[in-house]
Order: C-alpha cells, then sequence, then structure tokens
C-alpha cells in the first residue's frame, strides 16, 4: 500500500514542475514552409507576398555574400547585390533558369524569369521569401532605392 501512495505523491510533485520560468510565457515560432521537390519534368513555381511581419527591406544591410558576382547563382545557392538590368542564370532539379531584375526597392523587387515556364514575380515591401521555382527559392534580404541583395536558395 505505501507504494501507490508514494507514486501518486511524485506524479502530483512532478506536475507542478516546469523547465520554465513561471514569469515566461513559451515562444511560439511559425511553422516552417516548404515546397515539396518536383518529381515530374513540368516544373512548378510558386509565389506569394512576403510575410508582413517581416521587416522592412530598407532597414536590412546592404552586404552580399557574393557582392555583384551573379555568376555565383550558376551551381549553388548564393547572396548577391542586384539592381534593375542585373542578368542571373541558375540551375534547378529540372533545368537551367534565368532572371532578369525588371525593378527593385525599398518597395520590392520584380523578376522576369524563365524555367521552363516563363513568367514575372514579385515580392512586397519585406524581407523574406517570395517565391520558388522547382527547388531554387527566391529570398529579397535587403533593398535601397534601385539595388537590392537577393539570395537564390537552392534545395
Amino acid at each position: 500500500m505505501k507504494r501507490p501512495i508514494a507514486g501518486a505523491a511524485l506524479v502530483l510533485a512532478l506536475g507542478g514542475c516546469s523547465a520554465e520560468p513561471p514569469d515566461q510565457r513559451p515562444v511560439t515560432l511559425p511553422a516552417p514552409t516548404s515546397t515539396p521537390a518536383s518529381t515530374s519534368a513540368a516544373p512548378t513555381t510558386s509565389s506569394s507576398p512576403a510575410t508582413p511581419a517581416g521587416p522592412a527591406l530598407d532597414s536590412q544591410p546592404m552586404t552580399a555574400a557574393d557582392g555583384k558576382n551573379v555568376s555565383a547563382c550558376r551551381r549553388r545557392s548564393c547572396e548577391v547585390l542586384v539592381h534593375a538590368g542585373s542578368e542571373l542564370s541558375f540551375a534547378t532539379s529540372n533545368g537551367p533558369g534565368a532572371a532578369v531584375v525588371a525593378s527593385v526597392g525599398p518597395e520590392g523587387i520584380v523578376l522576369g524569369v524563365s524555367a521552363g515556364i516563363s513568367g514575372q514575380i514579385s515580392s512586397g515591401p519585406t524581407a523574406g521569401e517570395f517565391a520558388s521555382i522547382n527547388d531554387v527559392k527566391f529570398v529579397l534580404a535587403a533593398a535601397r532605392p534601385g539595388s537590392g541583395v537577393l539570395r537564390l536558395v537552392r534545395g
């Protein structure tokens, strides 16, 4: 008889324990978004406005890991400084692609793209991912009038 009572006392004692201090609330992060890899020969695209809660483009640093070297995007993820007229070649899981910057600034970026299909994609005025083509995600990290930092993330 002593064991069930001791076990019940232990459960009650541990039930009040918490891994966080009582005066702090848990932080809830947004669910990650992912686009499954395409298994067909037809390219897939998605485009959506950047999350409204993201930071303003003109509040982000204008530094790019690959500088103005847009050729870095041909075979790998890249982060480049772009302006209207910048041309980027990239590879997707379904073949080669190309993007031309039509405009860029604190209001966002507009790209003309071709990767098995042709069209135009654009972001909103906040930093973040705004489109994907097959396994390549497009992220506008920062922008000022006439220039911006664009990331192409493979995988």
